[in-house]
């Protein structure tokens, strides 16, 4: 376990920045669930975030209508902090159609510069 510096961490989403005030998933890159497990790996235990899910709650926070940078806000903590996220599955995700739930671990430091924000694709 790392010592925590202070630092804001974040989870590893980037959001379509086409749909500023919903936040749909562009990509889902090293989360972390609360076992330490990525979630590429076999032990992963929390539902698998896809391309196009959309994100409904940050913590039980409404995250639809809200700006992106409001988002990214609620998404950021203390380092190996757990957040829980509500999600309605995208057309190409194993939960299309169907709300979910993930709990997942605050592990990648968050910078402005990084590559943790907004696809503007």
């Amino acid at each position: 376990k790392t010592k925590d510096d202070g630092s804001e961490y974040t989870l590893g989403l980037v959001f379509n920045a086409a749909s500023p005030l919903d936040p749909v998933v562009f990509e889902a890159k090293q989360l972390m669930d609360e076992g330490w497990n990525l979630q590429d790996m076999p032990a992963y235990a929390a539902a698998t975030i896809s391309k196009g899910d959309r994100l409904l709650e940050i913590d039980g926070k409404d995250a639809q209508g809200l700006p992106l940078a409001a988002v990214h806000r609620l998404l950021r903590g203390k380092m190996n902090s757990v957040v829980f996220l509500l999600f309605e599955g995208g057309p190409n995700s194993q939960y299309a159609g169907k709300r979910f739930q993930a709990k997942l671990r605050r592990h990648l430091r968050h910078s402005n510069n990084s590559e943790w924000e907004d696809a503007d694709r």
